[in-house]
């Protein structure tokens, strides 16, 4: 038999990991990569295609004469990469069977070159001798080729027609819990969840105590939205494996979906004791601390993702983040541009640059960010929002009004978006309606110091003195060092005769 271990992301990805991370470990690691092209996924743009790319560029440091890339077409696609014209592909189609002869064959060879073996005398009579092998012990209805039928047709994006293979693997040996497994993923690449999470709970009644049922249990409970649920499932996943990073890092992400930040904290600090070098948890925990604002521990902990992975965009975006709310917005303009160097379509990489710009006083370029950023997620209320805070820097302020009422359409609870509508309005001075939406962002976020103060000033310009007053008081609760505020207060309460 030959030595053949492979990987893949269908298989050997697991809930929490950062697939595209790991396969890209994972192709640097390999002896052999295999690219499966079809005709849907010659035609697919993003990650499929930076995965291919990495493959070609990986040959470079390939001894000439092995083999490394093997093309496969599932179907009689057009392999669209000049790069792979000088290497011979194989098709597994018409005869599935006899195409995996040939490839085994090439692996053969090239384990032979390696090795130094005669592969003349190796490589036919091995590698033929263990398909007949296989064939005597297979027949074509049993379990193993309906699971393989099912794999194919999943490569194929064939997922309901995959999901009838292992129902049939299912009935045949109902007490194989990766049968369902595979039916579970099938559902999940189609996006649905609920069917996913219901057939994970019919393996966990043929396996209560199986770690990946209850980690993709979760994982589909995340999905759904069921966030108390899925601590559930992890915490299941604990109590059977203390020391599963996976469980610790996801139940981190879930309590951080219910606004949890502390807990979460210390749901990655138990899965970095398990592992300090895994730079997808110690970005997690970036995330949270950017969420508590604690922007110097999170700058800490996105530059120990970096370290380990300097092309992680996440962690150049948390970066990003914590300088520009560090005001050091040269470095942090820096870490957004090499971020959009890795994924030029990063919606967060582009408005990271858009703020940094903008505290620059290059509103015109920040525009310019933005706008990338609403092409790519028009339906996103921060982008209109922040773009309308640079137009209004620029005075103006008819357009900045119409981005901002964009952003409290998307979502009326956007405070940014509120407080950004009553600087417009004070600008054109309409006090009364700058105080209500002042107001508004007041409701939503009563603990932003910039709102009070704005609110502040456009009562004092009301001549509404007591209300100034107040206005400032509040403002000095939140930062009591703010120099503005009481210098402001003691305008406000000389014109109340105070």
């Amino acid at each position: 038999m030959l030595p053949i271990d492979p990987w893949m992301d269908k298989e050997d990805l697991y809930p929490g990991q950062d697939w595209s991370s790991e396969i890209i470990k994972s192709i640097k690691k390999s002896d052999f990569f295999i690219p499966l092209f079809s005709s849907i996924s010659v035609d697919k743009r993003g990650y499929v295609q930076r995965e291919f790319k990495l493959a070609i560029d990986t040959l470079q440091d390939i001894a000439p004469g092995n083999i490394f890339v093997i093309p496969v077409r599932l179907d009689n696609c057009e392999i669209k990469y000049d790069e792979l014209g000088k290497y011979q592909y194989q098709d597994l189609f018409p005869d599935w069977y006899q195409g995996l002869v040939k490839i085994l064959k090439s692996i053969q060879i090239s384990i032979n070159v390696i090795s130094g073996n005669d592969i003349a005398s190796n490589t036919v009579g091995t590698v033929e001798e263990h398909m007949r092998s296989s064939a005597a012990h297979d027949n074509r209805e049993d379990i193993a080729d309906l699971k393989r039928h099912a794999d194919a047709l999943i490569q194929l994006e064939k997922f309901d027609e995959a999901i009838k293979y292992y129902d049939s693997a299912i009935e045949l040996n109902p007490k194989e819990i990766s049968y369902y497994h595979d039916k579970a993923k099938a559902y999940e690449l189609i996006g649905r969840y609920e069917e996913a999470k219901n057939t994970i709970d019919k393996s966990i009644i043929v396996k209560h105590d199986d770690v990946g049922s209850w980690l993709l249990r979760g994982k589909y409970l995340d999905e759904l939205k069921n966030f108390e649920q899925a601590i559930k499932s992890y915490d299941k996943v604990l109590d059977l494996d203390s020391r599963n990073k996976l469980a610790w890092n996801n139940k981190g992400n879930t309590l951080s979906q219910l606004g949890k930040y502390k807990e979460s904290l210390e749901a990655y600090d138990q899965a970095i004791k398990l592992d300090p070098d895994d730079e997808v948890i110690l970005n997690n925990k970036a995330d949270s601390l950017s969420e508590l604002e604690n922007y110097l521990e999170c700058l800490k902990f996105s530059n120990r993702a970096l370290k380990i992975n300097p092309e992680y965009v996440d962690a150049l975006n948390n970066k990003a983040v914590s300088l520009y709310w560090l005001n050091k917005d040269e470095e942090s303009l820096k870490a957004s541009v090499k971020a959009l160097k890795l994924d030029p379509e990063n919606v967060d990489a582009w408005q990271n640059k858009g703020k940094a710009l903008s505290e620059l006083g290059e509103d015109e370029e920040a525009i310019k960010a933005y706008d990338k950023a609403i092409e790519l997620d028009p339906e996103n209320a921060g982008l209109w929002s922040d773009k309308a805070y640079s137009l209004h820097a620029l005075r103006k302020f008819k357009e900045s009004l119409k981005a901002s009422a964009k952003a409290i359409e998307l979502d009326p609870e956007n405070a940014d978006a509120w407080n950004t509508k009553g600087s417009i309005l004070h600008g054109l001075g309409k006090y009364e309606q700058a105080v209500k939406a002042y107001n508004q962002s007041l409701k939503f976020d009563s603990e932003n110091e910039h709102v009070w103060n704005n609110k502040a000033k456009t009562c004092h310009e009301l001549g509404l003195y007591e209300q100034a007053v107040k206005a400032y008081n509040q403002a000095l609760k939140i930062n009591p060092n703010s120099t503005k505020a009481r210098t402001n207060l003691a305008k406000s309460r000389k014109a109340l005769g105070k």
